[in-house]
Order: structure tokens, then sequence, then C-alpha cells
């Protein structure tokens, strides 16, 4: 079974009759070890909010029990471990929260706000007949498709990039300097336009992106800059400084081109960065980020920096950067 169609199988097996826990979680069982009927079995009582109760959605249910067969821990007494299932948890359920307003059964659903007035309805255990009305009155089917989407692209997009050979090759040639000015004019019209708009996004690329800004932040500022490369391909460029106390290594870029987001290419560049700072001595790796650029703090999130403050930057020709302080240790 092909990752790209592993949601198609999830639809599929919804509509075959299986509640919507069940067919996100038996669609991606097998690359766990865990045969169909076993894992049907597992997640039979999640479905419809948790057996009929109209509480957290199935679908999400199913997603997180993949996600503890990822990352979750073992060893009672593993405290990192325990975070990173509970901040992969979390990032889903973001994601799904901010796709259809909840994850709560009974909202999406559109019964009630209020558990007590569906506590009746909860009561009747018996599962509606699947038929056309019923796929046409519920968001079930979507609910379905994005859940097993998050498990693509939250989880299984990481391995793909894992295997998917990333690589930082370091800038070093006038032509390189040139690439990284043309992909940052690339990268930051159609990300960043929509986030502090056009006029700043272009005064910045002028201010910090141009090949003459890049050279210079690369021989009087101690700037490294590095082209991302996955599975051989362009990818995206990013910037790293190190302290003058080599104790802590500031990721001052790391763009990625539209086509190469969610796919964990970011996550597995964080993690090349950090063998850096390592073998430079450095303790831990910070990064500013727009306070308004969620997708990016989400992310910066899943490879476990965490926000420590927020600053407000002058940047001249009457703009301000409004960025939160984001740490990892390393």
């Amino acid at each position: 079974m092909e990752n790209k169609s592993r949601a198609d199988k999830a639809v599929e097996l919804f509509k075959e009759g299986y509640n919507c826990s069940q067919a996100v979680f038996a669609a991606f069982s097998d690359i766990y070890g865990i045969d169909t009927n076993t894992a049907l079995r597992i997640s039979a009582s999640f479905g419809a909010g948790m057996g009929r109760m109209r509480e957290v959605c199935g679908a999400l249910t199913g997603a997180f029990m993949i996600a503890g067969l990822e990352n979750g821990t073992t060893d009672a007494r593993d405290f990192a471990g325990k975070k990173a299932n509970y901040d992969l948890v979390n990032l889903m359920a973001q994601d799904f929260k901010a796709e259809f307003g909840s994850i709560i059964c009974r909202e999406l659903l559109g019964l009630s706000k209020n558990p007590s007035e569906v506590s009746a309805a909860a009561v009747d255990t018996t599962p509606e007949p699947r038929t056309e009305e019923y796929y046409k009155k519920r968001p079930c089917v979507e609910n379905v498709r994005y859940a097993a989407q998050l498990i693509e692209e939250r989880i299984l997009s990481e391995k793909r990039a894992a295997d998917g050979d990333i690589k930082l090759r370091r800038v070093e040639s006038p032509d390189d300097v040139t690439k990284i000015s043309d992909m940052a004019h690339k990268i930051w019209r159609e990300h960043y336009i929509d986030i502090i708009g056009a006029e700043q996004v272009e005064y910045m690329l002028d201010r910090f992106q141009s090949e003459e800004a890049v050279r210079r932040q690369m021989v009087n500022e101690n700037y490294e800059y590095f082209i991302i490369e996955a599975k051989g391909e362009e990818a995206g460029y990013c910037a790293v400084q190190i302290s003058r106390d080599k104790k802590k290594m500031f990721i001052s870029k790391l763009y990625l081109y539209e086509e190469c987001r969610r796919m964990g290419i970011g996550t597995q560049t964080v993690k090349e960065l950090a063998k850096i700072a390592k073998d430079d001595g450095c303790g831990a790796m910070w990064l500013t980020v727009n306070k308004n650029n969620s997708d990016a703090i989400r992310a910066y999130e899943a490879s476990g920096f965490s926000i420590t403050d927020s600053v407000v930057t002058h940047i001249g020709g009457g703009f301000v950067m409004d960025d939160y302080i984001m740490m990892l240790e390393v």
C-alpha cells in the first residue's frame, strides 16, 4: 500500500461500514506490524466520539493512536518522550480544529455544544444505517480523510524525508549567493505577503536577502548559509550565526519552497543544524518567528522549540518585525 493512498483507504473503510476510528487506525496499522483484524478490534470502541458518546471525534482518536505507535514511550520515566508524544497529539488536534472548528463529535455533527443536551441521544448506542442520506448529512467522510492526511503529513512525511537524504550544502561560490537571493525572492513572495504585506516583503528582500546583503552577512557578520537539498533536489535554504561565546546558534533563516513544505524537510533540517551546533560546542539553538506565522510556529514546536519571549524590532522604512523568540536545547 503506497503512503499517498492511505487517506483514500481510510475513506474506503469508513464507507464499507467501519466506524471513523477503525477506518483511520486500520488504514495505517500494518506499518507498525498490526494486522487489520486486530486493528479493527483495538479501535472499535472509539467510534462516534467514543462509544457513540459524541466526545472527541473518533477519526482524530484513530490518528492519536497511530501517534502513540509512532513515538509513544514505554519508559515511565521518559518525560522527554512523553512530552514529544503529547506535543505531536496537540499539534494534530490544533490542525484538525483549525480545519473543522472543533474536535468534538457532537459539535462537528451540529448536535449541540452542551453535553447535557445530547445525553439522551448518547444513551441510544445503536449505529445508524449507512445510506446515501447518511453520508450527505454528515461531515464524517471529510473528518476521516483529514485525520488520515494528518498522519501522512505529521508522521509519515518525516519518515519519507528521513529516507530522502536531506543534505545541507554550504554556500561558498558567487553562483550560490545568487541562487540564495533568487530563492528568497520566490519563497518570500509566495508565503509572506499575506503575513506582513507586499511592501514590507520587498523592503526586507532588498535589505536582507539581496546578493549584496547575503555576501555582507557571510563576510562581516559571521553568517553561514546552506542550500537545503532533499533527494538531490533543491528544497530551500537556511542561515545560521554562532554567538561570540560559542554557546548558542541563531537560526536566522529557514525557508522552503511551497511544494516542499509539510513533508518533514524542515524537521530534518533542524536536526542537521543541531548536529552542526553540537559540533561547534553550542548548547542551544534559537530563532525568531513572526507571531502571525502560525504554520511555522507549529512546525518549530513539533521540532522541540518552545516560545521563551517576544520582541519587536524596528528595521527601518517604518517597518517592524513582531516576533516570538523560540529556543531548543541541543
